[in-house]
Parts: C-alpha cells; structure tokens; sequence
C-alpha cells in the first residue's frame, strides 16, 4: 500500500528497533527470534533481479484468485542466509519465482501449499510447505527439495495444492456464514474479532458480554 503512495518502510530499522525494545523489556529470552532478521538478504536479492530486468519494481506478481498454476523462471533460491546458485536433494530452501498464484497467509487464513517442478531434463521437484512475504515486493515459496538439483535459471511449474485450497475456501466461506448466523441470534453487536481459517477447520472469533 505504501508503495502505491511511493513511499518506503525501513524494515530492517524496524526489526533492529523490536530487538532493542524486547532487549530492555526482558523479553528475549521468552520470545525467542522476532522473525524478518533476513529481510536484508531478500531486498538485495530483489534488487539485483530488478536491475536486470527478471521482475518490475513492483515485485513478485502475486494473484492467488484465478489460476492454481503459473509457469516462470527459477530466478533466486534463498537457503541459510545466502542466495545459491543450486541446492541438493534434501535441502530447505526458499524459491522465488516471477508470479505465482500461492496464497500468502492473511486474515486469518493459511499460506497455500504445493509443489514447485522443473520443465525439462534433469526434472527436480521442490515440496512448497508454506509461502510468506520475506519483504516488500517478495513472495518466497518454502519448502524441501524432494527430488534431483534446481538451478536458477530453469524453467518451472509452481501448483498450488488445489483440493487442499478449495477446503480452505469452503471453510472461508463458513466463517462469513458463521458471522450471519450469530448477528441473528445474538445480535448485531456480535462481530468478528479474529478467526482461522485452515483447510481441516476453521476458529471464528466474535464479542459478546456473556457465555
């Protein structure tokens, strides 16, 4: 939204901020990592794919609503911190691709998961367990490699986990039903205040002054 407007956030002045805070609160060692320590590793990564023209300064193109498959170019592989290259059967790895139609978790609803293919010979086949946002203008696919090498530069399939995303969809569409359902019998002050929305259940969340 705010590069809609031109501006910038300065995330990583952000994260080092929510350090020093959780610092001098006492709560580091409860906590544990903040999350979004890597978010340096990625803006450069962007950086360089926009320098030379793989993605717009808008980023990733991100749109989950209308196909469940995309097809690209392997542009960057993020593991431990660093940006190979390749990775090894086995490995945890995060995949960026130019477009994909994987949901990033949201609202209460979960990422998508699915899998991430090689075109041609020598095939490779990356397991894609969850999908985030890293930093702006990025959408990294994480997962495990299941099978051969990926290199960036090959040619690839992204498939989202279709049934899995439908039961997500009919689940979303429980809570929206929910929602109806106790403004009716409680009233309208019953109102949404968190939910989940996974593909096996669903937590709506909601005010009321009573049990």
């Amino acid at each position: 939204m705010l590069q809609e407007q031109g501006l910038k956030v300065d995330e990583l002045g952000f994260v080092e901020a929510m350090k020093e805070h959780r610092i001098a609160s006492g709560g580091g060692k409860a906590f544990g990592p903040l999350g979004g320590e890597d978010v340096d590793v990625y803006r450069a990564v962007l950086e360089n794919l926009q320098q030379s023209g793989k993605i717009d300064l808008k980023g990733v193109a991100y749109d989950p609503y209308i196909e469940y498959e995309t097809e690209g170019e392997l542009l960057a592989i993020v593991s431990n911190g660093i940006s190979p290259q390749e990775a090894a059967e086995g490995d945890k790895v995060e995949l960026i691709i130019p477009k994909t139609s994987f949901y990033v978790e949201s609202g209460g609803q979960v990422a998508d998961t699915g899998m991430i293919v090689s075109v041609s010979e020598p095939r490779w086949e990356v397991r894609i367990e969850d999908t985030r946002r890293p930093a702006a203008g990025v959408v990294a696919h994480v997962g495990i490699v299941v099978k051969g090498t990926p290199r960036v530069g090959d040619a690839v399939i992204a498939a989202v986990d279709a049934q899995r995303r439908r039961d997500i969809m009919r689940n979303h569409t429980a809570t929206h039903l929910m929602h109806a359902e106790l403004q009716a019998v409680l009233g309208e002050h019953a109102r949404q205040a968190g939910s989940l929305v996974a593909p096996d259940r669903l937590r709506f969340d909601f005010t009321h002054p009573e049990g």
